[in-house]
């Protein structure tokens, strides 16, 4: 019986290692096909090592993109124990080169917001001192200047960022809305002495076509226009013709006047004119 039972032990056993080499050539085929795939993810993340930009959208896109191949690297199951170490130091290496690109980026850019809110804090220290100017055309145009450097300067750390720009605004705002407010009570004071000006241009016109005018009466009346501030400049051209023809005829409407003594009035009264005009140390 002793060759019967050899070769029943036999063939069992020789079907055991059929099987074990069926699994290990499998074993080897599975084992190949995950160093391929993991070789061609290793290839597609060196594109990351060099990438570069400067603006935060791409960062976190290319973020997104790198972080699904590693999704699809870790579901990959073993390598050949040969093969292993190399692709592994391959993939990695460029997966830490990209995130520590992206770390100095965005250190940098931490850098340069700070840098921003030093300048964006200067501009803010300049408009609260000027807030309460009443110097309005300058000040006018120097806020306006800070304005357009705050557009100029780039963007500051978010937490920051709403509470300087509204100190900011708020500066502006309060300078520009006291200057309206201003260039509305001048445009009424302005136009209040328009009408005083042409209440005494009537008068003189009424003097004189009344013939009731005297040179006494004149001195008062261009004492009076004198004394009235500036009117709305769209009118200033209309309301000296109007005074100045007025006073025309009131001089030449005095009784008893002869004609050097009106020539002399006349003068006085240009004399006078000139001696009250703003521009009176040019002219």
């Amino acid at each position: 019986d002793k060759e019967v039972v050899w070769q029943r032990f036999k063939a069992a056993s020789d079907a055991i290692y059929a099987r074990r080499d069926a699994y290990l050539q499998n074993l080897q085929q599975e084992l190949q096909e995950n160093l391929n795939t993991k070789a061609t993810l290793s290839d597609e993340l060196q594109g990351f090592v060099t990438f570069q930009s400067d603006r935060i959208k791409d960062w976190n896109q290319k973020t997104k993109e790198i972080l699904e191949i590693q999704k699809r690297w870790e579901i990959i199951g073993g390598l050949p124990r040969t093969k292993a170490k190399d692709v592994n130091r391959k993939f990695w290496s460029a997966f830490k080169t990209f995130f520590n690109n992206k770390n100095a980026f965005f250190k940098k850019l931490d850098e340069e917001r700070e840098r921003n809110l030093q300048l964006k804090n200067d501009l803010v220290k300049r408009a609260l001192e000027l807030k309460e100017s009443s110097d309005w055309e300058k000040t006018s145009n120097e806020l306006k200047n800070l304005q357009q450097k705050w557009k100029e300067v780039g963007p500051v750390p978010e937490k920051f960022r709403e509470k300087v720009f509204k100190e900011f605004k708020e500066a502006c705002d309060h300078f520009f809305e006291q200057r309206r407010t201003q260039h509305d009570k001048l445009e009424n004071e302005q136009a209040e002495n328009l009408r005083l000006k042409e209440q005494i241009c009537v008068e003189l016109e009424s003097h004189a076509s009344g013939k009731t005018g005297s040179a006494e009466i004149l001195q008062e009346l261009q004492n009076r226009y004198s004394d009235i501030g500036f009117v709305p400049r769209k009118d200033i051209n209309t309301i000296r013709s109007r005074y100045q023809e007025a006073v025309e005829r009131f001089i030449d409407s005095i009784p008893g006047l002869s004609e050097d003594e009106k020539g002399k009035i006349s003068l006085e009264n240009q004399l006078s004119e000139l001696r009250n005009d703003p521009m009176a140390d040019r002219k």
